[in-house]
């Protein structure tokens, strides 16, 4: 089995048992999507070169950016700067419509207030599947992200500054990304700068064990999902969401909302849900108006 970690056109470049080669698309396949992320199998013909045959059965496929079978993302966030946490949000919902695992990483541990580490872990350690506290000093927690990341393909999202790079840095990742390998029309392979490319590509880090660079995972639209939906995204809500009605909006304050009963009994946190009426409130705006 090999996988696109770039495409173009109808020609990929594919990672096939530790070999990075170039392969093209025909016929049918040729009329159809193929993705960076895509578990393909392939055929060499002596004429054409190494032709796709089958596109396998995707675990996911990300839209905004396009990219597939990715199983995890490491969500990188710190004091400085100031989180935004309702794009976190939407980061999650994109994730979890996506079943995609979603790793927390709160990093610069060792300078963030303590009342900032503990008002995350109180509004995210149940929407996440996994919160870790991080800082570039600490080799025990960088051993766990390399843990975190075996065998998986996983990506890497964050804002500017927060210690995305100073990590991956950490984790001999971004010496992989200094040179982008391309294909030109002769089969053969050359190298150009770092951050040329704008689109989805994935680099191989160890066996089994993937990083997809996904520009723009943080710029979502998450308003295509119905507003009867949205709690279901919400891990944090899992067990609060079987309201009196089927077409409850949770929108109002009222004893046949399971999600506002919930959060007065303090079980889902005060800023989460807060957040989630917002969304709410506008995703239900849109619906409204969808075919004026």
């Amino acid at each position: 089995m090999a996988k696109i970690i770039q495409w173009t056109s109808n020609q990929a470049i594919v990672f096939d048992d530790g070999k990075i080669i170039n392969a093209k698309a025909y016929n049918k396949l040729k009329k159809e999507s193929l993705y960076v992320g895509d578990d393909i199998e392939l055929k060499f013909d002596e004429k054409n070169g190494y032709i796709i045959t089958k596109v396998l059965k995707r675990k996911n496929l990300v839209i905004r950016p396009n990219v597939a079978n990715i199983d995890q993302a490491i969500i990188v966030i710190a004091s400085s700067p100031e989180p935004d946490f309702f794009t976190l949000d939407k980061i999650l919902i994109n994730c979890n419509t996506n079943h995609i695992d979603t790793i927390l990483i709160v990093n610069k541990a060792d300078i963030n207030s303590k009342d900032f580490n503990e008002n995350v872990k109180n509004q995210y350690e149940k929407a996440v599947t996994k919160l870790i506290n991080t800082s570039i000093i600490n080799k025990e927690s960088i051993e766990k992200i390399k843990e975190l990341l075996t065998n998986k393909t996983s990506t890497f999202v964050g804002q500017s500054a927060v210690g995305k790079s100073s990590i991956l840095n950490l984790l001999n990742i971004n010496k992989m990304q200094k040179t982008n390998i391309l294909a030109n029309s002769s089969g053969k392979f050359k190298a150009r700068g770092k951050n040329t490319t704008k689109a989805s590509q994935i680099f191989n880090i160890a066996e089994n064990t993937f990083i997809a660079d996904t520009p723009g995972f943080s710029s979502i639209d998450i308003f295509d999902i119905p507003p009867q939906d949205l709690a279901h995204y919400y891990k944090d809500f899992d067990g609060y969401i079987n309201c009196k009605y089927s077409n409850c909006t949770h929108l109002k304050e009222k004893e046949d909302c399971a999600i506002y009963n919930a959060f007065k009994q303090g079980k889902i946190n005060k800023n989460r849900y807060e957040r989630f009426l917002i969304l709410q409130k506008q995703i239900y705006s849109r619906w409204e108006h969808k075919y004026d």
